[in-house]
């Protein structure tokens, strides 16, 4: 009787023992399902405090610069700002192709163009900030995964950064930050941003146009890996050179131009009181001043502490990314070359005030 009774507690002790283990089970379990659907649900559940507490106003700040123009320094003033989200170059042929494959715009098939990927990459991020969330330049994008405690601690309900949960990290930033940033250099004319207009309203939207020297961007372009001039036209001799600088000027110089005119001739009225022209010129030598001024220009009374961080130990480097890939040196550049970007680009050069260095030019400045 006795041998009875320790077998019978020992089996209700075994029974009590698989209980508890069961129920610890099940308590992790659902706690880890509560955090997944926290994870998972948290963008709706900002989404909705971000609208009642802005009235669904957000801002877009389009950074339309063309390569080799300094766009890279321009971007770090608001890609060092961690209440900033900032999308490098999303334009880019690869990451369009790759949103395209992966079905990440629902509105694209296998015959949209790259145009019409463009547009409608755009409107689903304006709309509902749907950005697609494929990887691209993370080392461009400082707070492009995580931000600061505050955000963490409503994403992943503790102020660390939880790298598990980041498939999503882009749209969920999106949604959470005011202001947007967006660095594309892959556009032919401002007045593309006419064919989503509509989607502009409810929102405040910014453009800051980045114009350099002519014959620094073709110089540039020249000196540097870059398709363009390596794949287009075989390198045999000078005219060949001469040709292709030619031909580069003349594309670039026009559509700068245009984009100079649509602003200042007669410019709709979602473009009104909302396009910022600045020099590369200007911002390099000045790099503090024109900070200040952008920043006026959208709307922020304070430059944050790790943006004037970075520009007191920046602000007088170009930050020229692509330094390792030179092709070609420097005194491959000649007067002849200058003298071919200043005859394809005579209206801009005269727009901007510069003087030419190997035409002899003389004109007014009420020219244009």
């Amino acid at each position: 009787m006795f041998l009875g009774g320790r077998r019978q507690a020992n089996k209700w002790a075994k029974e009590c023992l698989q209980t508890g283990l069961a129920l610890i089970l099940s308590y992790v379990i659902l706690s880890h399902t509560n955090f997944l659907h926290h994870a998972k649900t948290t963008v709706q559940d900002v989404y909705d405090s971000h609208v009642t507490s802005t009235s669904g106003r957000k801002q877009f700040v389009i950074l339309l610069a063309g390569s080799r123009t300094g766009s890279n320094f321009l971007a770090q003033l608001f890609n060092q700002n961690p209440n900033f989200l900032y999308i490098n170059e999303p334009f880019s042929v690869r990451h369009l192709l790759d949103l395209r494959e992966y079905e990440r715009i629902p509105e694209a098939d296998e015959r949209s163009t790259l145009d019409e990927l463009q547009i409608f990459w755009l409107r689903q991020v304006l709309d509902r900030c749907d950005t697609g969330d494929m990887p691209m330049h993370p080392e461009l994008e400082r707070f492009g995964k995580c931000g600061l405690e505050g955000e963490n601690l409503l994403r992943f309900g503790h102020k660390h950064c939880n790298e598990t949960f980041n498939e999503n990290a882009r749209s969920e930033l999106c949604v959470m930050r005011n202001t947007v940033v967006m660095k594309i250099s892959r556009l032919l004319q401002l007045n593309w941003f006419n064919y989503i207009k509509d989607d502009f309203v409810g929102h405040d939207f910014k453009i800051i146009h980045l114009l350099r020297d002519p014959r620094d961007v073709i110089a540039s372009r020249f000196r540097f890996k870059h398709y363009y001039y390596k794949d287009r036209f075989p390198i045999t001799h000078t005219v060949n050179m001469e040709h292709k600088v030619s031909l580069a000027a003349e594309e670039w110089c026009l559509r700068e131009l245009d984009t100079l005119m649509f602003a200042e001739r007669s410019p709709p009225s979602w473009l009104q009181n909302n396009y910022r022209m600045i020099r590369f010129e200007e911002l390099v030598s000045n790099p503090k001043a024109i900070a200040r001024e952008l920043y006026d220009f959208i709307g922020y009374e304070t430059i944050p502490e790790t943006v004037q961080t970075w520009l007191k130990h920046h602000g007088g480097n170009k930050l020229d990314m692509l330094e390792p890939a030179m092709e070609y040196p420097a005194d491959r550049w000649n007067g002849t070359m200058t003298a071919a970007v200043e005859y394809e680009c005579k209206p801009l050069i005269i727009k901007m005030g510069l003087k030419f260095q190997e035409l002899d030019i003389q004109y007014s400045q009420s020219y244009y």
